[in-house]
């Protein structure tokens, strides 16, 4: 536990929204860019409920409530009950890289505190707790245990909780409505759930899932985690996806290649799954920032929803990069199993130390348990500059190209009931 209490906080003529605000319009501008163009009814739902998520972040002051910076995979259903309105910085600024250029990496608004947890991203502890210091709020940090999953970190991580909402209720002056919270963790489980169901149909062959949706769940299941809006969509989107699996629909007319994740997609450049679509036949089927656990039904006792949502966290998608890498290596290659990947790519991101360190695991993990080529790009999350797209690209083809020269990956084209395309480089 990290608590921050700075002497005073900045004027609110300080603040930025018309920034937020922008990006707000961009967001809607993207929308109706996507009028008629989209696979999915879904993309557009996507980006209008993350403009809504910022738009309530701008407004909380005027309507009642209060604004909390937080970092990912942090438990913004304790926020509800509280009039809290979350303002995740890791998801504006991947959305500044979409719709603009800015490279933006700081708080656009000031809010009335930050929060965050430790995390296997090196930046994420310090940072926000620096960023907090220098715009003169209160912060509060959890610290993450290890070992995910033994008596002794789950009971060490509900007293993070605990002190937790007791921070939040000082900031606020309000005090935790927990029957509040018991339908709001009710509602999160709900979404898991829903969401373990998107990523099964992900699995199916031919995968239904296009690029122009692949954060769609993540994005808002982050901004949204508890709220029947975030169940709502998310149903949606799996009834959207079920119906193109029905019909055999996939997400380009020829798919080709089969490709997941180790860690998260190319937030630096979101047109590159898109281009890869186009060009290679290939459909991400799955990324580890998206991969849940077997068993979505984490809320195990409805009357102790903080212990449940406590779990969540230590449960979610990543959740793996905190314990040992042979876990992390075994949750990465049931990922690629249950979604019939052909080929696994690594963007080894400079800014997570703890997947970078144990990549070489994960690829040996894969190369021989299930034979699937390997491919590691280094790159920034958000900075363009440590990556060039032509780069990448090149890369992608080496991959691909090694791919369908493999006698396993022609074995499985043939088992698709696909006609196999002759390798290149032969006669």
């Amino acid at each position: 536990m990290t608590v921050s209490k700075p002497p005073h906080r900045p004027d609110s003529g300080n603040q930025q929204p018309l920034d937020l605000q922008s990006m707000v319009e961009g967001l809607r501008q993207s929308i109706k860019a996507l009028d008629g163009k989209s696979q999915l009814q879904a993309t557009a739902g996507c980006l209008e409920l993350v403009a809504k998520s910022i738009e309530q972040a701008i407004h909380a002051k005027e309507n009642g409530n209060f604004c909390a910076g937080h970092s990912t995979q942090f438990p913004i259903e304790v926020f509800w009950p509280l009039g809290i309105m979350p303002l995740c910085n890791e998801l504006y600024s991947t959305i500044d890289r979409i719709i603009g250029d800015n490279r933006s990496s700081q708080f656009l608004l000031v809010p009335d505190f930050v929060v965050y947890s430790s995390s296997a991203c090196d930046p994420a502890r310090n940072g926000r707790d620096t960023a907090a210091r220098a715009m003169g709020v209160p912060s509060f940090g959890l610290d993450r245990p290890c070992k995910i999953f033994t008596p002794q970190s789950i009971d060490y991580w509900l007293k993070e909780h605990l002190a937790l909402i007791r921070f939040l209720e000082e900031q606020t002056g309000r005090r935790m409505d927990y029957d509040y919270l018991k339908e709001v963790a009710q509602l999160s489980c709900r979404a898991t759930q829903v969401y373990r169901e998107i990523n099964e149909l992900r699995g199916a062959v031919p995968c239904p899932m296009p690029a122009e949706a692949a954060f769609a769940p993540m994005a808002v299941y982050r901004a949204w985690a508890g709220t029947q809006t975030c169940v709502d969509y998310l149903e949606q989107l799996r009834d959207e996806l079920g119906e193109r699996v029905a019909k055999g629909v996939g997400a380009v007319p020829q798919e080709k290649f089969r490709y997941t994740c180790a860690t998260s997609p190319p937030f630096f450049d979101a047109g590159i799954m898109a281009k890869l679509e186009q060009r290679h036949g290939a459909v991400n089927v799955m990324d580890h920032d998206q991969w849940w656990r077997e068993n979505a039904d984490w809320l195990i006792d409805p009357e102790d929803p903080l212990a449940g949502l406590a779990y969540r966290v230590q449960f979610e998608p990543s959740n793996s990069l905190y314990g040992t890498a042979t876990d992390h290596a075994e949750e990465v290659r049931q990922a690629a199993l249950k979604c019939k990947a052909d080929g696994v790519v690594h963007f080894n991101d400079v800014g997570i130390r703890h997947a970078a360190g144990g990549y070489r695991i994960l690829k040996d993990t894969i190369e021989r348990s299930l034979g699937l080529p390997w491919a590691t790009i280094d790159c920034d999350r958000l900075d363009k500059s440590s990556a060039t797209y032509d780069g990448v690209m090149d890369q992608f083809d080496v991959f691909f190209e090694t791919i369908e020269n493999s006698k396993p990956y022609q074995d499985r084209f043939r088992q698709r009931g696909q006609q196999t395309h002759e390798p290149r480089g032969t006669a």
